[in-house]
């Protein structure tokens, strides 16, 4: 009930977009094959990324160097088993859990692990965050790609466009 009433509030009221998350992203880097899910080519390395700044957007982003693990994310390679007494948070979300106009230092999942083992937390964290996804989109890397790593924390980051039903993934 509180989401869709908060979805009615923001198409009503505040009037969000109904089109949708749609950050046209640069796909020849982007991998697309049978598991539905739309992420970067696994294993580049140090390449130059920006995608392109919708029309209407006044929004402008610094260009980014990305390195994907072998996965497709921004991050690093994790095991699938996971070490005694570890704790493994995956970070679902758009471009703000990927870290659009950010060094990889800076993203919040890198920052969060940096965080919990500064204070003494055995933590792993997982970033798997696509520019323009929605919540279909994050469901489907949950899903498909976070659940075999057996996180004991799903977190979600969204912003009010992330509710619709188009989103990067819909229109590839």
């Amino acid at each position: 009930f509180n989401v869709w009433l908060t979805t009615l509030f923001f198409h009503i009221v505040i009037h969000a977009p109904v089109g949708g998350n749609f950050s046209p992203l640069r796909t020849d880097l982007m991998v697309f094959d049978d598991s539905a899910v739309q992420r970067f080519k696994p294993n580049m390395r140090n390449v130059p990324y920006m995608h392109e700044i919708a029309t209407g957007m006044e929004v402008e982003y610094d260009d980014i160097v990305l390195s994907p693990n072998a996965e497709g994310f921004r991050d690093y390679d994790h095991e699938l088993t996971v070490a005694p007494g570890r704790i493994r948070v995956a970070m679902m979300g758009e471009s703000f859990i990927f870290g659009l106009g950010l060094n990889s230092a800076d993203t919040m999942p890198v920052q969060l692990e940096r965080d919990l083992r500064a204070a003494g937390v055995d933590a792993e964290v997982f970033n798997f965050g696509i520019p323009g996804y929605n919540f279909e989109g994050m469901g489907a890397v949950e899903q498909i790609i976070a659940a075999k790593y057996k996180p004991d924390i799903v977190t979600y980051s969204f912003i009010t466009d992330d509710i619709s039903y188009v989103d990067s993934h819909t229109h590839t």
